[in-house]
C-alpha cells in the first residue's frame, strides 16, 4: 500500500503542473478573447472556441486567468447562464491535473 501512495505522489508530483490541451487556430477564438478582455466578462466555451484553442492559446489563457485570480481581478460570471449554456455539452480547453481536496478549484483559481 505504501509503495502505491509512493507512485501516486511521485505521478502528482510531475504531473501537477502539466496542462493537456488541443485544438486549431481560428479567429473566433481569438476575437472570444479580446472582446473578453475589453469586457471583463466570462465567455462560456463553445465547440468552435474549443476547436479554435491552439495549446499556446489555451496556456496563455490559463496563465492570464491565474494572474487575474492571484491579482483578484477576476471576470465577472453569470454562472446560472454558464450553466444553462453547457446543458448540452462541455466543451474544455485543457484538463488540469490537481488535488482533490484542494480549497479552491481549478475553474476558479484560473479564472475560466
Amino acid at each position: 500500500m505504501e509503495e502505491i501512495r509512493k507512485d501516486r505522489r511521485r505521478f502528482l508530483r510531475g504531473a501537477g503542473s502539466a496542462l493537456i490541451a488541443s485544438g486549431a487556430v481560428s479567429a473566433l477564438a481569438l476575437s472570444a478573447g479580446s472582446v473578453r478582455a475589453a469586457h471583463h466578462e466570462a465567455v462560456t466555451q463553445t465547440k468552435e472556441t474549443q476547436a479554435a484553442t491552439t495549446p499556446e492559446k489555451a496556456l496563455r489563457m490559463l496563465k492570464e486567468g491565474n494572474a487575474r485570480f492571484v491579482q483578484g481581478k477576476m471576470f465577472k460570471r453569470d454562472l446560472l447562464a454558464q450553466v444553462k449554456a453547457t446543458g448540452a455539452g462541455q466543451f474544455p480547453i485543457a484538463a488540469i491535473v490537481g488535488c482533490i481536496d484542494s480549497r479552491a478549484s481549478n475553474e476558479l483559481i484560473f479564472d475560466q
